[in-house]
């Protein structure tokens, strides 16, 4: 199985929110990461076939999706950013209507359903409303709905925004073990969820992959850019408003410094591991409010 992106492009407006993307993705899971306004959801929403691009075209097996059409979405499982369900349903109902909309029978979706409730630790609210859910439960309810069908192609936005990092893990190892022979693509804010499970990183700024590769790959772009210094805390302040700080540790009058620069930023200074949010920071280093390294 393969996902060809090949120079997608979407304008609102004349104004491009994803720039000519071009990506093959075979089974495992990647992670696309990049500030808000990136291009990330733009991006996943034109793989799904909600937006239509400008150019370019996304393909399946090399059969563009256009051409496919309900045959890729039988095949396609999806996590929009929002995801709400219908408050006035039970979470088991939502689910079994769910299946009816993707074309599952009763008697292949009723089984689905009870599994997939447990999976997400969700069996003992199945019978509840969804109005009286949490975020976070919301969101592992959003997460059973697009695992229903089985997914070939699992395209996930935002998948772990409210959960805590128990259920984060939780979530991480059912990723784990559904990718073996599965595509799975998903956007988050959080670093380390990527840093634990993604076999290919997509770093996204600007509406382009501006990078990609291995964790371990990516990480060696920062090697010699990662830098501690400790230094009286009433200094603290000046080196944040000179360099981009990715971390503040105080220690009584003294304060360490966690320091992204080219070059050593003081003689007394030490070299750190890089790991994927020092990476991410040197990328966006207008996140923090710091200069560029």
């Amino acid at each position: 199985m393969e996902l060809l992106l090949e120079n997608l492009r979407k304008d609102f407006g004349g104004t491009p929110a994803v720039a000519g993307v071009t990506a093959v993705l075979q089974p495992g899971i990647y992670g696309l990461l990049g500030a808000n306004g990136a291009g990330k959801t733009t991006l996943l929403r034109m793989i799904c076939g909600v937006l239509r691009p400008t150019s370019g075209r996304v393909c399946l097996d090399g059969i563009p999706i256009d051409t496919l059409g309900a045959a890729y979405r039988d095949r396609l499982g999806y996590l929009p950013q929002e995801f709400a369900g219908y408050p006035r349903y039970t979470a088991r109902d939502f689910l079994l209507y769910m299946a009816v909309l993707k074309g599952m029978t009763r008697a292949r979706a009723k089984p689905r359903v009870e599994e997939l409730l447990r999976t997400v630790r969700l069996q003992e609210a199945g019978g509840k409303k969804l109005r009286t859910f949490s975020g976070g439960m919301r969101r592992r309810l959003g997460i059973a709905q697009a695992l229903l069908n089985e997914p070939d192609l699992l395209i996930l936005d935002e998948p772990t925004a409210g959960l805590d990092p128990k259920e984060r893990v939780h979530f991480r190892n059912i990723l784990e073990g559904y990718a073996q022979e599965k595509i799975v693509l998903l956007s988050t804010h959080i670093v380390s969820d990527l840093e634990a499970i993604a076999h290919t990183v997509f770093l996204m700024k600007d509406g382009q992959i501006q990078t990609r590769g291995t964790v371990p790959e990516l990480l060696r772009q920062a090697e010699g850019r990662v830098w501690e210094l400790t230094v009286p805390a009433r200094e603290g302040a000046a080196w944040q408003a000179r360099l981009t700080v990715a971390n503040l540790r105080y220690d009584g009058d003294r304060v360490t410094l966690r320091i992204l620069a080219d070059a050593k930023p003081a003689p007394e200074a030490r070299a750190c591991p890089p790991t994927l949010e020092d990476l991410y920071l040197l990328y966006f280093p207008e996140e923090e409010g710091g200069d560029n390294p």
